[in-house]
């Protein structure tokens, strides 16, 4: 999809977003830390444009991505932890991840995160190219 910016209420349905408090410029939107914060369900998709997307996953002590695997094979998967300990499984082993960490899934690799936190364990993803076009 491309960004309809002359009409944000029709862009704001198609792609899922919170609007209060969203930026909007020329060919870009932003969200603020509260925003992504307030995303309690287990993946929300913010933003998709035609290239990429936009989602924050939200998991609870002990919940899991879905099964050991992969459900994005074409889609690198960029992830940032927001907050909380994860724990990454991957077919050549297990990483613990921490607010502020980042890295890449890529695509196909089959893998598993787990919220290992008391309290949540929260990251915000971009894939590339769309990972869930029925999301979107």
């Amino acid at each position: 999809m491309v960004f309809d910016l002359e009409d944000p209420e029709r862009q704001a349905q198609e792609m899922k977003i919170v609007r209060a408090g969203s930026a909007q410029r020329e060919g870009a939107l932003t969200f603020s830390q509260q925003q992504v914060a307030q995303c309690r369900d287990f993946f929300e998709v913010l933003a998709t444009t035609d290239r990429t997307q936009l989602a924050v996953m939200t998991l609870q002590q002990g919940q899991t991505s879905g099964e050991f695997g992969t459900d994005h094979p074409d889609s690198d998967q960029l992830f940032y932890v927001l907050e909380g300990v994860g724990q990454l499984v991957l077919e050549s082993g297990d990483v613990e991840v921490h607010p502020g960490d980042t890295g890449v899934v890529e695509a196909g690799a089959k893998h598993q995160f787990i919220g290992k936190s008391e309290h949540v364990f929260r990251t915000l993803n971009v894939y590339g190219p769309v990972a869930y076009p029925d999301e979107a």
